[in-house]
């Protein structure tokens, strides 16, 4: 019972996006193999790339240049809770 109401709503994705699930689902994947001590080798180098995709698109002036406002609030929406673990930030916000 106590897993069923603390762990279930970890793993029930609501989000309707595709990419995010995804995403979702190789945390998820890496978190079982963490638990299992299995090789995740796999799952770390997939996050990794993806977390350098993100931050080569967005560190790049091209980007936010041609980033509409909206393309620029994704941005803000999916940085914001991140910033917090960036250990020493460049200025204060």
């Amino acid at each position: 019972m106590e897993i069923k109401e603390n762990l279930t709503p970890i793993f029930i994705v609501t989000d309707l996006d595709w990419s995010a699930k995804k995403f979702a689902n190789l945390v998820y994947s890496l978190q079982v193999r963490k638990i299992k001590k299995n090789n995740s080798n796999i799952q770390i180098n997939s996050i990794i790339s993806l977390i350098e995709e993100l931050i080569q698109m967005t560190s790049n002036n091209e980007y936010w240049e041609r980033a509409t406002f909206f393309d620029i609030e994704k941005v803000r929406i999916e940085l914001r809770n991140l910033i917090k673990f960036i250990e020493n930030p460049p200025r204060k916000i």
